[in-house]
C-alpha cells in the first residue's frame, strides 16, 4: 500500500466515524453545535497561523482563542452577537496592529 492510498484510506475512515457525530451535534443545536463549531474554528485558525509561520506568537494564540470564542457568542444573552463579534474583531485588529508596531519590521 502506497502512502497516497494509506492517506486516502485514513481520510475515508475518519470521515465515516466523524460524520455521524457531526450530524448528531448539528441536530442537537445550541451549545452542542456551537461547541463543535468553536473547536473547528480554533483548529482552522491554529492551522492558518502554523502555515504562515506565525505560531506560537502571543497574537496568534489570542487569534486562536478568539476564533474559538466567536461561534459561542450567539448563546450569550443580553448583548447582540453581531455587536459582540464586531467589538471582538475590532479589538483583535487593534491588538494585532499594536503588536506588529511594537515588534518592528518583519524580516524577509
Amino acid at each position: 500500500m502506497t502512502f497516497r492510498n494509506r492517506n486516502l484510506l485514513w481520510r475515508i475512515a475518519s470521515a465515516a466515524v466523524l460524520l455521524p457525530l457531526v450530524l448528531f451535534l448539528l441536530g442537537r443545536g445550541g451549545l452542542a453545535s456551537a461547541g463543535m463549531l468553536a473547536v473547528a474554528a480554533a483548529i482552522c485558525a491554529g492551522e492558518y497561523f502554523s502555515i504562515t509561520g506565525q505560531w506560537p506568537t502571543p497574537i496568534a494564540m489570542l487569534g486562536v482563542a478568539l476564533a474559538g470564542a466567536l461561534p459561542l457568542f450567539p448563546l450569550w444573552r443580553g448583548i447582540a452577537p453581531g455587536d459582540l463579534s464586531f467589538v471582538t474583531l475590532a479589538g483583535y485588529f487593534l491588538a494585532t496592529w499594536i503588536y506588529q508596531l511594537l515588534r518592528g519590521p518583519v524580516s524577509e
